[in-house]
């Protein structure tokens, strides 16, 4: 077994990519990238806040630039509006529409029986223990 991080981490990301294309196939997903995916799963977690591209750029550890091709391409697929703020019309707040809450509500049952099936045998003391080395580990490449 190799002892280095990157790899422990690179091979759980492959295994659970696996695990969502075989739960949740790309035309379940709109066709979504992973990153793609992961911004509408964090829209919707957050839907009763207001969202705006900064807080996608400081959420994905990703540059302006980045998140706007990713922005843009989900507005171009219809699965993401922006509203211009009230208080300074520079900024836009980012929702999903309609028929992307709903495709999302499938999609996140999906998500859940991996996370059960990654989670299976861990104690809830062993999860925070890996929550909490995860997010030292992000602070420290950061």
């Amino acid at each position: 077994m190799r002892n280095e991080i990157g790899y422990q981490i690179r091979t759980l990301s492959n295994l659970l990519k696996r695990k969502v294309f075989e739960y949740a196939p790309p035309p379940d997903r709109f066709g979504l990238t992973g990153m793609q995916a992961g911004i509408v799963a964090y829209l919707y977690e957050n839907r009763d806040k207001a969202i705006y591209q900064k807080d996608i750029e400081e959420r994905f550890s990703i540059r302006r630039s980045t998140a706007s091709r990713f922005l843009k391409a989900l507005e171009e697929k219809g699965i993401l509006e922006r509203e211009t703020a009230d208080f300074d019309a520079r900024l836009k707040k980012l929702s999903l529409t309609p028929q992307a809450l709903t495709q999302h509500e499938k999609i996140a049952e999906k998500l859940q029986i991996i996370e059960q099936q990654a989670a299976r045998g861990l104690s809830e003391e062993e999860i925070k223990q890996f929550m909490a080395i995860a997010e030292k580990i992000k602070q420290n490449l950061r």
